[in-house]
């Protein structure tokens, strides 16, 4: 839109012109049952005079969306609330907002970022309220082989009744230290609340992932590169929902509700594992994430969220189900216990008290349990990909498990029948 080669007259004349035209679809045509929009290659300049984003007739607020940013998912959400669905703002429209194209705006970075700006495009717009992905823009064929990303995000959401269930976007989640975003779809029942959404390594980018220092993803002069609070974006990294503890929870989800968490490659749709989580005395429920890689082989993962009871969330069962649950909870909730009840009780006497040392570890752990007889019980140890690398059972209160033969790393013990991940650090 030549907005700035006729500023003063231009945008009005494009106003008038969607005036006319949605009017003609609409009164002359009788397209009623279409949704229709007028669509920018950018922001419309409102300030010159082009109101059309609200028009009575325009049923959707909508422009392209294209640059090159790590943080754009999360900027552009912020940006779109902010102007457009801010009562506060002289922009606000009372319309839904979808970003009708979405790319990166730089030529040809399929040729040298691996793919990663695809797999970002297509697996993060869904769950950000905004947009659909969008091929890149000069020669989409040229993408061929990532069009199956496409399909794995549609077996994953398919699963869930997105619009019968009316699921609204929620607030994106960022780490403090900037390294890990979340974004997700929410909705409630009189049980609990459901969600579904993705998380994702920032430092899984065009720039980490380019095949060369002079391609078009190698400029590390750009600002979000130098500043110091982002300058982490330069160097691929792996990371762990259980470092991050009050970084890491989806607010407003019931005080002491029992859920049930899924966790999926959005990479490759493959499980990684599912456990039981309960929400806090003030609503929060942790979701600590398995581990995400700064390359190609899980830098983002994708979660379902939902009752632990709820038998209609459509949530796929798979066999090699990691199942972390409270045996003794579960016999409370089945006997109705009030509210004052649960927040009354010796919660040392429901969940026994696990030691576990020296952690870090250079080959031995030791276990030490107290307040409950465990014996029989099968334990596991996955790495941070779920993957199981050791399994046994408990024999005793106290007992060795030898991880010598583990690469260095982050790993996760888990008890049959305990809601309770416990990370071991392997030096």
């Amino acid at each position: 839109m030549p907005y700035h080669d006729d500023s003063l007259n231009f945008p009005e004349i494009i106003y008038d012109l969607h005036t006319a035209l949605l009017s003609y679809m609409k009164d002359t045509l009788q397209l009623y049952d279409q949704l229709l929009c007028v669509n920018y290659a950018g922001p419309p300049s409102d300030e010159f005079g082009d109101q059309s984003l609200n028009l009575h007739d325009n049923d959707i607020a909508n422009y392209n969306e294209y640059r090159l940013e790590v943080s754009k998912y999360y900027d552009s959400y912020r940006t779109v609330e902010g102007n457009y669905h801010s009562d506060t703002s002289d922009l606000y429209v009372d319309k839904p907002f979808m970003h009708s194209e979405y790319g990166m705006g730089e030529d040809k970075i399929y040729e040298c970022d691996k793919n990663s700006t695809f797999l970002k495009r297509a697996i993060l717009t869904p769950f950000t309220g905004m947009a659909g992905t969008a091929l890149t823009w000069d020669h989409p064929e040229n993408e061929f082989d990532n069009w199956h990303y496409l399909q794995g995000i549609n077996d994953f959401t398919g699963e869930v009744p997105l619009d019968a269930d009316d699921y609204k976007v929620q607030y994106p989640i960022v780490t403090n230290d900037n390294a890990v975003e979340v974004f997700y779809l929410r909705n409630y029942s009189e049980d609990g609340y459901r969600a579904i959404g993705v998380i994702s390594n920032r430092t899984y980018n065009f720039y980490t992932q380019r095949i060369n220092d002079s391609c078009t993803c190698a400029n590390s002069a750009r600002p979000e590169f130098i500043d110091p609070s982002t300058s982490l974006y330069k160097t691929p990294q792996n990371f762990i929902g259980a470092d991050y503890d009050d970084d890491m929870v989806l607010p407003e989800m019931g005080v002491l509700k029992h859920y049930k968490i899924h966790w999926f490659n959005a990479v490759t749709n493959n499980p990684i594992f599912n456990e039981s989580r309960w929400s806090n005395t003030i609503g929060e429920l942790p979701i600590e994430f398995p581990e995400l890689t700064g390359d190609s082989i899980q830098p983002l993962v994708y979660f379902q969220v939902y009752p632990h009871g709820d038998t209609s969330f459509l949530a796929p069962y798979y066999s090699n189900e990691l199942t972390i649950e409270n045996a003794e909870i579960d016999k409370m909730i089945e006997e109705d216990v009030t509210l004052t009840a649960v927040t009354e009780t010796n919660w040392d006497k429901v969940q026994p008290q696990i030691q576990i040392f020296p952690n870090p570890t250079l080959s031995f752990i030791t276990i030490n349990i107290q307040n409950q007889d465990l014996n029989g019980t099968n334990w596991i140890i996955r790495d941070g990909l779920g993957r199981i690398v050791r399994t046994g059972s408990v024999d005793s209160s106290n007992f060795q498990i030898d991880l010598s033969v583990l690469k260095n790393g982050t790993y996760f013990l888990t008890f049959e029948n305990l809601n309770h991940v416990y990370k071991v650090v392997k030096h």
